[in-house]
């Protein structure tokens, strides 16, 4: 959820800076609105950053969800922050996990597909 208009600000300066802003697609919604949003436009999902509120762990069921919909795309990597004391599972779906580091009480953990 990223319904922080200077969050988005920040997101879109970047953008701009790295000279992405024409791949990099903000919508002020909540997941599921912007799901809807990118259903509706036809776009696949490349890089998923998923970063809830820390004591929020279903929040990380809506990536099967957006997998589900076929709104990740086929080479995407998913990045899920989140609490060091939270497991999240090996895979979703067709997307493994292949890295999990813990900086402090964070935790970082990247999944692809493979096969």
């Amino acid at each position: 959820k990223k319904k922080n208009s200077k969050a988005c600000a920040v997101i879109k300066a970047n953008a701009e800076k790295c000279r992405l802003e024409q791949q990099v697609h903000i919508e002020r919604k909540d997941a599921r609105q912007a799901a809807a949003v990118l259903k509706q436009k036809n776009v696949r999902i490349d890089l998923l950053f998923v970063d809830p509120p820390y004591a929020a762990v279903d929040y990380y069921d809506g990536i099967k969800e957006l997998i589900d919909q076929g709104l990740v795309a086929e080479d995407a990597t998913v990045v899920c922050e989140h609490e060091k004391e939270v497991t999240l599972p090996e895979q979703y779906e067709a997307y493994t996990q292949i890295s999990s580091k813990i900086y402090g009480n964070t935790a970082i953990t990247i999944y692809e597909k493979r096969g």
